[in-house]
This record gives C-alpha cells, structure tokens and sequence, in this order.
C-alpha cells in the first residue's frame, strides 16, 4: 500500500510539474539556421517544405 502511494504520488507529482511549469523561454540564436522553437510549428514548416526536422532536447533550469 504504502509503496503505490509512492508510485502515484511520483506520477501526479511529474504530471504537475509538465503541466504548470512554464520554464524560461529560449534565447533566439542569430545565423544562418532559423531555429523553430515550438514543436507544432516545426511539424508544420517540415510536412510544408519536405525536409526533415532536427529535434534537440535540453533541459534548463
């Protein structure tokens, strides 16, 4: 019993954390390569364009 409260406590606890942590915006990175910050959008310019995306995920604090 005790061991499923962990469980779902961790669970509600990460849930939460996605769901209301806005985090600090990224810093717009000038160049060659425009960067597509929001992932919708870079589905979208992909499908439109015919290009593969590049992901990268980083963790900030």
């Amino acid at each position: 019993m005790l061991r499923r409260c962990g469980i779902v406590s961790c669970v509600v606890l990460s849930w939460a954390m996605t769901a209301f942590g806005q985090g600090p915006k990224p810093t717009p990175v000038e160049g060659k390569i425009r960067w597509v910050y929001d992932y919708e959008e870079g589905k979208r310019l992909a499908r439109q364009s015919g290009k593969p995306m590049f992901v990268v995920l980083r963790c900030e604090r």
